[in-house]
């Protein structure tokens, strides 16, 4: 299971990690090449834009899954 602030490594050699915003109340799914860009989850929700974003945590996670698996979107 894609547990929240919790960082991901993916087959294509980048990061990724799934946070919530607490402003808009949906999920993010945000991902880079370097690990220390995904350490600041403050700095990912204001000054980042997310590759994802959905209301629904099961469809994020679905997402993620497929990033993670190779799937490249």
């Amino acid at each position: 299971m894609i547990k929240l602030k919790t960082i991901y490594s993916t087959k294509n050699d980048y990061y990724i990690v799934v946070i919530r915003n607490p402003k808009s109340k949906c999920y993010e799914l945000h991902r880079s090449v370097w690990l220390s860009n995904l350490e600041d989850f403050d700095y990912l929700l204001k000054k980042c834009n997310p590759l994802f974003a959905f209301h629904n945590l099961s469809d994020v996670r679905y997402y993620a899954r497929k990033i993670i698996a190779g799937e490249d979107f």
